[in-house]
């Protein structure tokens, strides 16, 4: 916690990631008493949006993307974004967007190798 201005400000880290927020207040014990909730809501994940890829799956994002993005190409790029997603929709579908990571990028691949397609 610290001052700028006269207002007092948290500085709080969560999840590898630097949180800055006024506490719009010029009392150390209050601010001291908001930045404790700030705390505990944070880690209730009540008070900072998640990030969408924690409930979002790879399915929705691709049903997004062929509704949203698709359209835009040509016929023919739209059925190579099938065609993709046809083999990819199996193996991520139902994963969480964040949990899609370069190790399982390369499961990934490295079944397809395999299958030789």
């Amino acid at each position: 916690m610290f001052k700028r201005d006269g207002t007092w400000w948290a500085c709080i880290r969560y999840r590898g990631k630097k949180i800055q927020r006024s506490l719009e207040t010029d009392n150390k014990k209050l601010a001291e008493s908001i930045e404790s909730k700030l705390r505990t809501t944070l880690i209730e994940e009540k008070y900072f949006d998640r990030c969408e890829g924690e409930v979002k799956t790879f399915q929705d994002m691709a049903d997004r993307f062929m509704l949203e993005y698709a359209p835009k190409n040509s016929k023919r790029t739209q059925m190579h974004y099938k065609t993709t997603l046809s083999h990819a929709l199996p193996f991520f579908g139902s994963m969480k967007l964040t949990s899609i990571t370069p190790k399982k990028i390369a499961e990934y691949k490295a079944m397809r190798y395999k299958q030789g397609d």
